[in-house]
């Protein structure tokens, strides 16, 4: 198994061939349509929709061994993605993925729909990396 492989599996990823991945989807269908019914309700699908589309980038790379960046388009096509997944955020703007050594980072430009403003969104969190 490749380090990458490990970092996935120790987190809980790969576990029963990807059964952890399909528990954590639903986890967080069940924690957006719990959390949705405030003001923060766009804000919490933003995050929602790039930690989502961020495991999938894991997923990929650990299983193409590969440390590239996938497009979403991508992801859909090759099945690590649901093809119902917006390609965008609540405001309408494309998420942007990064992938720097092992880790991966989705941002959302946020509700003002400008990048490097106080209001986008980064998974994991704090996280300033360089998007495409």
């Amino acid at each position: 198994m490749d380090r990458r492989a490990k970092t996935l599996a120790k987190h809980g990823l790969l576990a029963f061939g990807g059964f952890a991945l399909v528990t954590a989807l639903v986890a967080y269908r069940f924690l957006m349509m719990g959390t949705c019914g405030g003001l923060n309700a766009p804000r919490v699908r933003g995050e929602t929709g790039a930690r989502v589309v961020r495991m999938a980038v894991q997923q990929w790379q650990a299983s193409t061994s590969s440390d590239g960046c996938p497009s979403i388009a991508q992801l859909q096509t090759e099945r690590f993605l649901d093809p119902g997944q917006p390609e965008t955020d609540p405001w309408g703007t494309a998420y942007r993925i990064a992938c720097e050594r092992e880790e991966v980072t989705v941002r959302s430009s946020g509700p003002d729909r400008r990048w490097q403003t106080g209001d986008d969104i980064a998974v994991p969190k704090g996280h300033a990396a360089s998007v495409r």
